[in-house]
């Protein structure tokens, strides 16, 4: 669903918000890390490859709709949860997920 050209391209497309939003990222071994908002290192520190996906949350209704216009421009595959979004690097067998 995401490589780590459409991981990156994202990535920077959300660092331009302000106030920047949130993300908790789930990986391929059931992981879940605390919720941080340092796009610049933090999401970047173990690469993208086990990234099953990454839940971005946003703190007001202004950059809700900035992320999501970042999710579409980037054409990445998710839906919206609560208080933000959900991206998917991977998905389980059967399970669909249309793109933003």
């Amino acid at each position: 669903m995401c490589n780590d050209t459409k991981w990156e391209l994202l990535r920077s497309s959300l660092t331009t918000l302000r106030p920047r939003p949130s993300f908790r990222i789930k990986d391929l071994n059931g992981h879940y890390s605390l919720v941080d908002d340092e796009w610049d290192h933090h999401f970047r520190l173990d690469g993208h490859a086990t990234k099953r996906y990454v839940d971005i949350f946003c703190s007001n209704e202004k950059t809700s709709d900035e992320v999501l216009q970042a999710l579409r421009l980037n054409h990445v595959a998710g839906h919206a949860i609560e208080g933000g979004y959900r991206v998917y690097g991977y998905t389980l067998d059967g399970e669909q997920i249309a793109k933003f």
